[in-house]
């Protein structure tokens, strides 16, 4: 569509219209989904993949936050579509997949200043937080843990990880809201 946005061109005005629209809120976390929709050029040409890490990087400087990039597995479904310089870039690597029960499995292939191979397994619940204008129900989903949901590795959340979950436990306090009562969240679980 016509008000897509994509970098690196549109990296600065992405600053400003959080800014703006958002001046008392600093986010702490900045999901670019899918790097395809929102790249231009190619992301397997080097020149455009450096600039689409450079209008990244921008955005998490300007809010200290941290960027999420959601990206696609190649052909082979081992490693990241695209110039590897993205890899290079990034402070983790995450894959998620579905098990053969349709677990979603996120697994850390890999990360800078933490440990590699641990994995949360959950489910994705979908449940109606209200109804429209039109009387028909709005759905979300929640993530529930799974038995087979095991942490492997050490117990303490290190370096990037550790920045994250922080970042996580800022945005729940500052912003968290309490939704309405259900049978699905338990009572007093702030949400964001």
């Amino acid at each position: 569509s016509s008000d897509r946005i994509v970098l690196p061109q549109d990296g600065a005005a992405v600053v400003k219209s959080i800014r703006e629209q958002f001046p008392d809120v600093r986010p702490g976390i900045v999901v670019l989904d899918t790097l395809n929709r929102s790249i231009v050029g190619s992301e397997n040409d080097p020149a455009d993949m450096g600039s689409y890490v450079r209008a990244a990087d921008m955005i998490r400087e300007a809010f200290n936050c941290v960027v999420i990039i959601i990206h696609h597995c190649g052909v082979e479904g081992t490693r990241p579509r695209g110039h590897t310089s993205l890899t290079g870039a990034a402070d983790a690597q995450l894959a998620v997949n579905r098990d053969a029960d349709g677990n979603v499995v996120a697994k850390v292939e890999w990360m800078k200043d933490g440990p590699e191979g641990d994995e949360i397994v959950s489910s994705l619940e979908q449940i109606t937080v209200g109804t429209d204008d039109d009387g028909e129900a709005i759905t979300s989903c929640i993530i529930r843990d799974t038995e087979k949901s095991a942490i492997k590795g050490k117990e303490k959340v290190t370096g990037a990880a550790s920045i994250a979950l922080r970042i996580l436990h800022d945005t729940l306090a500052d912003a968290g809201e309490l939704p309405p009562l259900n049978s699905l969240i338990p009572p007093n679980t702030r949400t964001i």
